[in-house]
């Protein structure tokens, strides 16, 4: 199954930080990896094993982008091995050098080099993706997370697009399905990825309801509660005379 950009982008956290912890920031990821690629470049032993997932982690894209960048812009040499059942695996210097490549050419670019700031947090609510568009003059706004889009993150998305030479435009999902796309397959992996989120959203939602419903239950069973020991109160009593 396809991850979007956020899920690669935390396994590929996971296998360079470690577990989200909130203290972590996208400039200590990038800092990471460039590290560690340093390292392999001197010693072989240091080189890390990336699952075709991680790899698009570490790029920060989709599996669905790595997979267009392939076809597009194929590597002068393999990059990923077919291991077991169609499992494809890479190194971070032979990952590291397709990328290069493709950086130098304009395909491709880190993600502190496409907006994001090198202090932003990795927490639940990862960063905003900017991805140009193949062969479109158009840029994708990918988002990453549940953060709230914004005016104030809208005219900064545009300001960043307009400083590249690009329109950013937003709009819902139906309307962007409804326009004609250059690729069909990328529209296709848009909708499979929107389907997904859109179940995953019910899923909680319906959970958010069922607890909303036994708080509530519990709430009427002690308000019951609470006016019976009034109403016990207020009885009058045999010692009285009166009944």
């Amino acid at each position: 199954m396809a991850l979007t950009a956020a899920d690669a982008y935390r396994r590929a956290i996971e296998r360079f930080l470690g577990k989200l912890s909130g203290s972590q920031t996208v400039g200590q990821m990038e800092k990471k990896v460039s590290e560690q690629h340093r390292l392999a470049l001197k010693r072989a032993n240091f080189d890390v094993d990336l699952t075709f997932n991680e790899a698009a982690g570490v790029l920060a894209i989709s599996t669905g982008q790595l997979d267009l960048l392939l076809q597009q812009y194929p590597p002068d040499q393999p990059v990923f091995e077919v291991k077991g059942v169609r499992k494809r695996t890479t190194t971070l210097t032979k990952l590291m050098a397709w990328a290069y490549q493709l950086k130098a050419k304009g395909h491709w670019k880190p993600l502190t080099e496409r907006g994001t700031s090198p202090d932003t947090l990795l927490t639940a609510k990862l960063p905003f993706l900017l991805v140009k568009s193949p062969g479109a003059k158009q840029v994708i706004v990918e988002p990453l997370g549940d953060q709230e889009i914004t005016p104030e993150f809208q005219r900064a998305m545009q300001g960043l697009g307009l400083a590249h030479g690009y329109k950013v435009t937003f709009m819902t999902f139906a309307e962007a399905f409804a326009r004609p796309w250059l690729r069909p397959d990328v529209k296709r992996q848009w909708v499979d990825a929107f389907h997904d989120a859109t179940l995953a959203q019910a899923d909680r939602l319906r959970a958010m309801a069922h607890q909303f419903d036994s708080v509530r239950a519990q709430v009427k069973s002690q308000a019951l509660e609470e006016r019976l020991a009034v109403g016990a109160k207020k009885s009058p009593s045999v010692k009285a005379g009166r009944l």
